[in-house]
C-alpha cells in the first residue's frame, strides 16, 4: 500500500498541513482516500473498512 509519512514533530509545514486538515494539532492522524481519522483505537474498524474498500486488506 503506498503511503506518505509526514512527521509533524520535525517539520513545521507538515504541522500546518495537519492543522488545516483537522482544525487543530492532533496525532496520530491518518488520511485514507480523503477521509481524515484521528487516533487509532476508536477508529480501527473504520481504518479496516477503508483498507478493505481500497483492496489493501482482505475482509475478515
Amino acid at each position: 500500500m503506498p503511503y506518505v509519512e509526514k512527521d509533524v514533530t520535525t517539520n513545521e509545514q507538515y504541522m500546518d498541513e495537519l492543522k488545516e486538515l483537522v482544525g487543530r494539532f492532533a496525532t496520530p492522524a491518518l488520511v485514507i482516500d480523503g477521509e481524515t481519522l484521528l487516533g487509532f483505537g476508536m477508529n480501527m474498524a473504520r481504518v479496516r473498512e477503508l483498507l478493505q474498500q481500497g483492496g489493501y486488506l482482505e475482509a475478515a
